[in-house]
């Protein structure tokens, strides 16, 4: 019998949402080359990818609304997402735009919270995706690997904090 070769192939979902079926191993080749886990062996990576998805949204597509109760959270791999934040007048305030190698929407994963911003795709972005449940079955499966990815998470949420407590002195001067 011969051989099948993989192929990667789009699964199409609605509303310009692509899932794309990607072996394990090239997702975790994707995430080192991200440096998403740069102090990581190779091993450990491979680990977390299998736990991960990829999905491609065409530009304007939402990845998730403010308020919204999905849990998720991505590794940008290619394209721009926008986080924008509603007024109080309702009217969305844009406020970072984000690209390869970010990760978004790892607050609710953490916390369990409603999303506290929308995402929004500004060109066409693929993502490596963690949902809710494949993160909790990774505590329970290899909880080593899950607090080194925690760990990973915390630094990326501590940078994003320094960041914008940076912006608010300067809006305040």
């Amino acid at each position: 019998m011969a051989s099948r070769k993989q192929t990667t192939r789009p699964i199409t979902q609605p509303l310009g949402i692509a899932r794309i079926d990607l072996p394990a191993k090239r997702r975790a080749e994707i995430l080192d080359e991200l440096r998403f886990m740069p102090d990581d062996e190779f091993s450990t990576v491979l680990v977390i990818a299998g736990y991960m998805e990829v999905i491609k949204l065409s530009a304007g597509v939402k990845l998730f609304d403010e308020g919204s109760s999905s849990r998720h959270m991505s590794v940008i791999v290619e394209g721009e997402v926008c986080i924008q934040k509603n007024t109080l007048s309702e009217e969305n305030k844009v406020l970072a735009t984000l690209s390869r190698g970010h990760v978004i929407g790892e607050m609710s994963v953490i916390d369990g919270e409603r999303r506290s911003a929308t995402a929004v795709a500004q060109t066409a972005t693929t993502l490596l995706i963690l949902q809710q449940v494949a993160y909790d079955k990774l505590v329970l499966e290899r909880p080593d690997i899950a607090v080194c990815m925690l760990s990973r998470v915390a630094k990326s949420l501590s940078q994003r904090l320094r960041a914008t407590s940076g912006q608010l002195i300067e809006k305040l001067d």
